[in-house]
């Protein structure tokens, strides 16, 4: 393959590299109390004793992969896939490879995302519930006049909650953009009162009908999965 891809040059990182490293990463018994804390769905902590372990466990078995243009998005789906792989999540390497290969990047560009499966939806939607920027966005919902005639953005934090969740969940490959569209897709709903809430029971009947309640465009509808 050419190592350009229209402007943008080519990160040549394999599906095989990252399962490589997501198995060294999830067999580290320095890493093990770590995994089971964070489970799925926890953020780690940027801190010596715990996602710096990481780190360096990372770069000791893959010094290669630092360097490469999309390291970062990759490096998070690898620490994603060996959350599955730590809690027996995924146990055939053909599961494994096609979780990495429909979410790694290899371009910069944000129009090399995929679209979000609803499972990912789900699971950022959950977490939203319970993040302060969500806490924030209830505040100001509830005082909607105030914040309205004070020109206030209510969505102006969320650029943190979403990096979190394309963290966590290696969501890199998908576009942050994309993401974050998402979710502020749903937030308008219940901005506009056209949802009670945000609860699981209602994120599952907006993805059941998301043509008639989530306002996306067709290439930005979720997948089935």
């Amino acid at each position: 393959m050419s190592n350009e891809t229209g402007s943008d040059r080519y990160d040549p990182t394999t599906p095989e590299e990252l399962l490589a490293l997501a198995r060294h990463l999830a067999a580290d018994p320095k890493l093990d109390a770590i995994f089971r804390r964070v489970g799925l769905h926890k953020p780690f902590n940027r801190t010596p004793d715990e996602y710096h372990l990481v780190i360096a466990s990372r770069k000791a078995f893959a010094p290669q992969l630092e360097s490469r243009l999309c390291s970062a998005d990759n490096h998070f789906l690898a620490e994603a896939l060996a959350r599955r792989l730590h809690g027996g999540l995924i146990s055939s390497d053909a599961d494994a490879l096609a979780f990495l290969s429909d979410r790694i990047r290899h371009v910069q560009a944000e129009s090399a995302g995929s679209r979000l499966l609803e499972s990912e939806i789900k699971d950022i939607m959950r977490n939203l519930l319970d993040s302060s920027f969500f806490r924030e966005f209830e505040d100001y919902r509830r005082r909607k006049a105030e914040v309205i005639k004070a020109d206030i953005d209510p969505y102006e934090n969320i650029r943190a909650f979403v990096d979190e969740q394309v963290w966590i969940y290696g969501l890199g490959g998908r576009g942050s953009s994309q993401v974050q569209r998402m979710v502020l897709s749903f937030l308008n709903r219940l901005w506009f009162d056209k949802v009670p809430d945000l609860s699981p029971v209602t994120v599952e009947r907006m993805l059941e009908a998301p043509q008639g309640l989530l306002l996306l465009g067709d290439h930005e509808q979720p997948r089935k999965g």
